[in-house]
């Protein structure tokens, strides 16, 4: 993000991941296809005729389409929208064609029909949704987006603290009851040290610079 006003690796300090979700790429029925190959059939056919719906830019809703069109060398017309809520009732309604979002919040709309589902965007299949293939089982391989919350603290903050800080979030991750919340919402508590979180967080700003530079 240009001119954010913070430079994270200065300004912030990793102290442990907390959840990952795996995001669904979904299409509107009126599209007329059922999985990804049969996406970028009739994208590649017909150039720039598919529209997808991104909220907001930047952010792993519009970076995961971005990495599709890439991967899979499509030209999309981009629709932009301040958040995934208003960009739904163009996409219910067919106005847009395709979206990758949280599982989660497209769920619902894939069991009443209203949307399809065409894969998950992580390397493995989301247990909510076991009969949905990933989008690297579907043609095109290393496809991997993650949507992921990290807790992180003030940059300086003394090691002991973020040792401390990290133990006590793990503990709490580590219990059945927490870990099931999350999973009703379509998420997979996960934990890291701060070393692995930072570095995470590194091979993740790197990668996305690469795309968006493309």
């Amino acid at each position: 993000i240009p001119d954010a006003g913070f430079d994270y690796e200065r300004d912030l300090a990793p102290v442990t991941m907390v959840a990952e979700a795996n995001m669904l790429l979904v299409a509107h029925p009126s599209l007329g296809v059922g999985n990804v190959r049969e996406l970028i059939a009739y994208a590649t056919a017909k150039p720039n005729a598919v529209s997808a719906a991104i909220s907001p830019i930047g952010t792993p809703n519009h970076l995961g389409v971005e990495l599709l069109a890439q991967k899979a060398k499509l030209d999309l017309t981009f629709v932009p929208y301040p958040g995934i809520g208003p960009a739904m009732p163009d996409l219910l309604a067919g106005r847009t064609h395709i979206a990758i979002s949280a599982t989660s919040s497209m769920l619902p709309h894939v069991q009443s029909g209203a949307l399809k589902a065409l894969a998950v965007t992580r390397p493995v299949r989301a247990p909510i949704m076991p009969d949905v293939p990933t989008v690297a089982e579907s043609g095109i391989p290393g496809f991997d987006v993650n949507a992921w919350i990290c807790l992180m603290t003030t940059g300086g903050t003394p090691a002991p603290v973020i040792a401390r800080l990290n133990a006590e979030v793990r503990k709490a991750m580590a219990t059945e009851e927490v870990r099931a919340s999350f999973a009703r919402q379509g998420l997979e508590a996960s934990t890291m040290s701060p070393e692995q979180l930072g570095a995470y967080i590194k091979s993740e700003s790197d990668k996305w610079a690469d795309v968006l530079k493309n």
